[in-house]
């Protein structure tokens, strides 16, 4: 028998890449000396920076995490120059040793984005979820034994972030982040973007998002 063509159609883009040292120090100085206050929503959900746009008073951080964003979408995943990046809300993250964040999605926004300042190996992964409604090679309703996990039977994924990690992903896909099982604090900054532009090539179905 010869080796098959296994092709993963339709697949949720996930990228991952680490930012330089240079990058780096200009990255964590400005996330560990911002203020979080608790959120209060859930029991152990951590704390937030009260500023929701956070990156467009961090311009130096802003144009960081865009290189990568543009790397994401016009290299990674073609998408034209037509369509360019808008940032639409980005937050400092602070877990304490038993924080975490329950599954969840990013309303109002296409990609997604956290970047990581201080971690270590028991911090907690982030976690995504394929959903549920979605069939992949059978409906969700179809419980499996799998002699292994791989990338065609998989519906999770755990990725254990490291110090200089930046995580992109399409907004939609759902996601939650493990209890902080370290002794130290847990500080990350999240971001969203749309993308504005020149959409439809038809007349009857242009859409001009400035």
């Amino acid at each position: 028998m010869k080796t098959p063509e296994i092709i993963p159609l339709f697949s949720q883009p996930l990228y991952i890449n680490h930012i330089t040292d240079e990058e780096f120090s200009v990255v964590a100085n400005a996330v560990i000396n911002t203020d979080c206050t608790d959120l209060n929503t859930y029991e152990r959900n951590g704390y937030m920076s009260e500023d929701t746009k956070w990156l467009d008073n961090n311009l130096e951080v802003k144009k960081i995490v865009e290189k990568y964003l543009e790397d994401y979408v016009h290299k990674q995943l073609a998408i034209s120059k037509r369509h360019y990046l808008d940032h639409c809300t980005s937050w400092v993250n602070l877990h304490k040793p038993g924080d975490m964040a329950q599954a969840h999605i990013h309303a109002n926004s296409l990609f997604s984005g956290v970047l990581y300042v201080k971690t270590d190996k028991d911090s907690g992964p982030i976690r995504f979820d394929f959903p549920s409604m979605i069939p992949t090679f059978a409906p969700y309703t179809t419980e499996f034994d799998l002699d292994e996990n791989n990338f065609y039977n998989m519906r999770e994924a755990l990725i254990y972030p490291n110090n200089r990690m930046i995580v992109l992903f399409p907004s939609h896909l759902s996601h939650s982040v493990g209890p902080n099982q370290s002794t130290i604090d847990r500080y990350s900054m999240a971001f969203n973007y749309f993308m504005k532009g020149s959409y439809g090539n038809g007349a009857e179905s242009r859409l001009e998002l400035k």
